[in-house]
């Protein structure tokens, strides 16, 4: 699945709610989609400078890390 398709499903909420509440799917949509971002700036070799991009992939390993087990 691609970062849109898991935005897809979790913006569903009869597919969220199978999650549980231990995860704030609105929040994590977000953080998704700014990955999603990051993702495709360097695959398509943009030149921009994002200072941020280490900060969000660290934010959302965390957020796995915490969530995933």
């Amino acid at each position: 699945m691609s970062h849109g398709d898991y935005q897809r499903v979790l913006s569903n909420s009869q597919q969220s709610d199978k999650l549980g509440r231990r995860l704030d799917c609105e929040s994590f949509v977000a953080r998704l989609d700014e990955l999603r971002e990051v993702h495709n700036e360097l695959m398509h070799f943009k030149d921009k400078d994002d200072d941020d991009a280490i900060p969000k992939l660290r934010t959302m390993i965390e957020l796995l890390r915490r969530y995933g087990s």
